[in-house]
């Protein structure tokens, strides 16, 4: 992690070490604009239209349907 070696550099091993514990694996997503008619059924998307079974009732908050912000393909 180059920020730990840089803060252990300038004598702050404390919080480099704190900042260290506090690592975890993280995905990069990156998007480009597509059509709606370009994705296949399942396939990893954000915004749009979610692909959802035949009488699938959305879910409401306050009684609004609340936004769809993504659908993840786990074997992406």
């Amino acid at each position: 992690m180059i920020i730990v070696d840089y803060l252990k550099s300038r004598g702050f091993e404390k919080e480099a070490a704190m900042l260290q514990k506090a690592e975890c694996n993280s995905i990069r997503i990156t998007t480009e604009k597509a059509e709606e008619e370009m994705f296949s059924l399942g396939e990893s998307k954000i915004g749009g239209k979610p692909h959802l079974p035949v009488g699938f009732e959305w879910p409401c908050f306050r009684e609004e349907p609340m936004v769809f912000i993504a659908q993840f393909n786990l074997k992406d």
